[in-house]
């Protein structure tokens, strides 16, 4: 199996980043990988620090969602001691106390998989009825017109369910800026996926403006069963990329017994119980870099992803064969017209790394290949990269 790519330094492309985590032990000791994966999104719970928390996060580019439901509680962590939020005031305190001290610097995400028998079991009914009372709480609170709510943070996408959800906003007067719901599929489900987004934002939204969506934020992705994947989790950010999603945050699962990632501050499992890095953290970071200046980059196979950027100084190419067998060869062209550090230089020199996938086991950086000079012709660069492993990441330099 061999195949191409073509990068053109002279085609930038805006994306948005799908980087964003959920939940954190303590915030402060993330805050060198706050600055190196530089997420977009961090969804969480209440809790004591949590407005130095929020500053923490804003101070570093990254939009903080609340989960209020979180703090209230859930049947799966209260027993019977759980009341349903319809019956109580308990609930609408709850919202007050946080909205005292976050107002409008965060996303208020009302209630995390309503349906769900763990998070509540709502019936269609009673959870619309509870949404709209959030809803209208926060709206009437000092500032609250202005508030930024997302929801319904449904488990899946269900077009059904969704569309009569809508509807009950529309006819409710319910405004909502921020669409959300977690999206698990992978692999061969990417297409069906791409299908309903397509669906929201062509007929959905088309459908019941007054609503008054301005972002999708899926606020949980990435299945449990590739959540170490370099490269299956990159297929997904490109998916995403081109359905043209406004960010994104991993979930977070058992690793094993007794070690759950949304709780042992290893942000969603990119590192180990120590904090030392694993591929995906790698492979998440050089994503990230990616969406700075990316630049137009094109393979001739499905299965084999690339990220294009640059910055003055450096082109730089981070290419995943999500294939599990070897590409024996590929063939890589590099239009460098559009590179800042590309004048009149008859040579280049490129490094080369890979990443291979550790799963749970830690690397400390990516492994060295090569370097070399390369000669430009006519504002082109041509290399060959043979044997490229399965599941595996490379990393290209041009300097």
């Amino acid at each position: 199996m061999s195949g191409s790519i073509t990068v053109d330094f002279q085609k930038d492309i805006p994306v948005n980043s799908m980087v964003g985590f959920l939940h954190f032990n303590n915030i402060y000791k993330l805050e060198p990988h706050l600055k190196q994966l530089k997420p977009k999104y961090w969804r969480f719970r209440w809790m004591d620090d949590s407005t130095e928390a929020v500053n923490l996060l804003i101070k570093n580019d990254i939009i903080p969602i609340i989960v209020l439901s979180d703090k209230y509680g859930y049947p799966d962590n209260l027993g019977k001691n759980w009341k349903t939020p319809l019956k109580s005031d308990e609930y609408k305190k709850t919202v007050k106390f946080i909205y005292s001290k976050l107002g409008n610097k965060v996303i208020y995400d009302i209630w995390n998989e309503p349906y769900m028998s763990g998070f509540g079991g709502f019936s269609s009914k009673d959870f619309f009825i509870l949404f709209k009372e959030i809803h209208d709480l926060i709206r009437s609170l000092p500032g609250g017109v202005d508030a930024l709510i997302t929801g319904p943070s449904f488990e899946e996408l269900n077009r059904y369910e969704i569309e009569k959800f809508f509807k009950f906003c529309n006819d409710n007067n319910i405004r909502f800026d921020i669409l959300s719901w977690h999206e698990w599929r992978n692999e061969g489900d990417l297409k069906n996926m791409s299908s309903d987004i397509y669906w929201v934002k062509n007929y959905l939204l088309k459908k019941y403006p007054k609503v008054g969506i301005k972002k999708i934020v899926l606020t949980e992705i990435v299945h449990a069963n590739i959540q170490f994947s370099p490269t299956q989790v990159l297929k997904v950010y490109d998916t995403l990329e081109k359905d043209k999603i406004d960010g994104a945050c991993r979930g977070c699962f058992f690793e094993g017994v007794g070690v759950i990632n949304c709780e042992n501050n290893s942000i969603t499992g990119l590192l180990d119980h120590s904090g030392n890095a694993r591929s995906i953290w790698w492979a998440t970071k050089l994503y990230s870099q990616s969406t700075e200046n990316r630049v137009d980059s094109n393979t001739t196979l499905e299965d084999m992803i690339s990220f294009a950027s640059y910055d003055k100084n450096n082109g730089y190419l981070l290419l995943a064969n999500n294939y599990k067998h070897t590409i024996k060869n590929i063939n890589v062209t590099f239009k460098l017209k559009g590179l800042p550090l590309f004048k009149k230089n008859k040579k280049l020199k490129v490094y080369l790394y890979k990443i291979p996938n550790t799963e749970k086991k830690t690397l400390k950086s990516p492994i060295f290949v090569y370097t070399q000079f390369e000669t430009v012709k006519n504002g082109v660069l041509n290399l060959e990269i043979k044997n490229f492993a399965p599941q595996e990441l490379l990393y290209m330099i041009v300097k």
